[in-house]
């Protein structure tokens, strides 16, 4: 989730044909190694691409002029320069400025990010979890893509912002028009009603200049979906691919550490949308005009072989994937705790899963990490008590239950649901007596005269809400 360079924001199109190099497209999130190793012994640190057709940019291969792309503000900005050509659609992230707007809108988030505790953000990702895992384990074999990773963090995104578990699975469809609806709805919703969520964090919160617009708010919260959702569920769909693929044997890494080790090594997108260049600037070898756009390769500069072998490293947190600088992420730790809670929930729940058949990658360049992901398992009841006999996954893999255990940081909530422990038995194994209801003293009837209407009559039921915007929109979601 990040406020100016997002993993989830390449170009609407990717990177076009070279532009003069014959680079061609970006190689996807899968593709070998090689290949980035190829394009940077033909042509360098920086390569000449086109950000959109008959745009020219620049794509930065190398992990230190990355860096410098990142960290720049005097060289390299979110926000194009005037009469710049501006990309369609995302393209730096949450806050694709620069300054006191950059400033504004950041703070802004900073203060709905505050809302998403801990255990908050594992709580709605356990509950968004056992939802979609209610649909796909009776069935016994599925996509863990479409079926449980893209769909994810939308809907645990939703719980944060104090919605109900339907508008959630609007979310996590929608199309642009309607993610626009969706977060103008919140917006006004929220406004009438705040509550203890992210959404009214955020619409609360009042900086120097005062407190976001409707419409400001509205993009922001846009914003960081659009900046997260995708790469993390990237990331949980990254994760359990290595899991499958791969099982780690002897000590398990934690949690935190195998994410950070896919972050580096199969990043949650293959390119990312940088900066724009202020002025005409001299940089790695090549001649930048101002306004070109400069993105950077994250599966290039994290495979450089000046940082080499230290995506191998636990703990190593030197990637790019959260970006790097004045917009480095804000909500890295979020992403991070809603992709440990979601590859946790699917490891309980299916703990004997197999692969079944080769795992997809997309084509072209955005978002890394599988594109199809197919599993089977045994298959539960309808009623969630467990696998079915017979069921229709392949028997062992058991260990895939302890692959995260060790990595919890905290002991699960253990909330009223689970009911009081019970009693223990007395010595002679009999069950404890009930205790006795205490006995009320009968209250005194009311002095005549005294009982007014408001005693005696039944109280009407509340006035059902008016349907909003955001429930106008729902309902023409569920009837298409």
């Amino acid at each position: 989730m990040d406020s100016a360079p997002a993993p989830a924001s390449a170009p609407p199109s990717g990177p076009a044909p070279g532009h003069g190099t014959g680079a061609g497209t970006a190689a996807g999130a899968g593709a070998p190694t090689r290949r980035w190793e190829e394009l940077r012994a033909r042509s360098g640190e920086v390569v000449a691409v086109e950000a959109a057709p008959g745009v020219p940019g620049w794509l930065v291969l190398g992990y230190r002029a990355a860096l410098d792309v990142l960290r720049d503000r005097d060289r390299f900005a979110a926000e194009p320069p005037e009469g710049a050509w501006r990309a369609r659609g995302p393209w730096s992230g949450a806050v694709p400025a620069d300054g006191a707007g950059h400033r504004r809108v950041r703070s802004a988030l900073l203060a709905g990010a505050a809302a998403m505790t801990p255990d908050r953000t594992t709580g709605e990702v356990r509950r968004a979890a056992g939802l979609l895992l209610d649909a796909l384990a009776p069935r016994g074999e599925g996509d863990l893509v479409a079926d449980y990773a893209a769909p994810l963090p939308s809907m645990a995104l939703n719980g944060l912002f104090g919605l109900g578990p339907d508008h959630g699975r609007l979310l996590a469809a929608a199309g642009p028009g309607e993610a626009a609806a969706y977060f103008d709805g919140l917006v006004r919703r929220r406004r009438r009603t705040p509550g203890d969520d992210t959404a009214s964090a955020l619409l609360a919160h009042t900086g120097e200049d005062g407190p976001l617009t409707d419409a400001e708010a509205a993009r922001a919260l846009e914003g960081l979906w659009r900046a997260g959702a995708r790469p993390t569920a990237a990331l949980v769909a990254g994760a359990v691919s290595v899991l499958l693929r791969d099982p780690p044997g002897g000590t398990v890494p934690p949690a935190h550490e195998l994410l950070e080790r896919v972050l580096w090594s199969d990043p949650p997108a293959d390119v990312v949308a940088g900066r724009y260049c202020t002025r005409d600037v001299r940089f790695g070898g090549a001649v930048m005009r101002r306004g070109q756009p400069v993105m950077v390769a994250l599966a290039a500069a994290h495979g450089d072989p000046s940082v080499a072998g230290a995506g191998r490293a636990f703990g190593d947190r030197s990637h790019l994937a959260w970006g790097a600088g004045e917009h480095r992420c804000p909500f890295r730790g979020q992403a991070a705790e809603m992709a440990a809670a979601g590859v946790q929930a699917l490891l309980d729940r299916l703990p004997r899963m197999r692969p079944d058949g080769p795992e997809e990658r997309p084509a072209g360049g955005g978002a890394g990490g599988p594109g199809r992901l197919p599993v089977v398992f045994p298959a539960e009841e309808p009623s969630g008590t467990g696998p079915a006999p017979g069921g229709s996954g392949r028997e062992g893999g058991g260990g895939l239950r302890r692959i995260l255990r060790k990595a919890r940081s905290r002991p699960r909530p253990q909330g009223a649901r689970y009911g009081p422990p019970s009693a223990p038995a007395d010595g002679g194994g009999h069950e404890p007596a009930p205790r006795e209801a205490p006995v009320r003293a009968a209250r005194p009837l009311a002095a005549p005269g005294r009982a007014g209407a408001r005693y005696l009559a039944p109280m009407a039921p509340p006035p059902a809400p008016e349907p909003d915007d955001l429930d106008r929109l729902l309902d023409r979601w569920k009837e298409r």
